[in-house]
């Protein structure tokens, strides 16, 4: 869990690896080219409504700020980045 508390209608997300099956072997990549994640902390802004902590969410790829604390590696988005929520994972 990060420490850090968004401003205004920015969301923290935990960045999850993103993995590929190439003929069979499963490859995992970066966790800087994920574009999905959990969200760890939202700002307080009018727009943020609708997402929650725990939610998984898929965002804009180029968007937002990159955030390492401790091992784990977090993106601080904007709402408007995100693409929309993952439903029955």
């Amino acid at each position: 869990m990060t420490r850090l508390q968004p401003f205004g209608n920015r969301v923290v997300i935990l960045l999850e690896d993103k993995e590929e099956n190439l003929g069979g072997i499963i490859v995992t990549t970066s966790k800087n080219n994920s574009n999905k994640g959990t969200v760890v902390a939202v700002g307080d802004g009018e727009d943020v409504k609708d997402i929650k902590v725990g939610d998984t969410v898929i965002f804009s790829l180029h968007s937002g700020v990159d955030y390492l604390e401790d091992t784990s590696s977090y993106k601080v988005v904007d709402v408007r980045d995100i693409i929309g929520k993952v439903i029955g994972e």
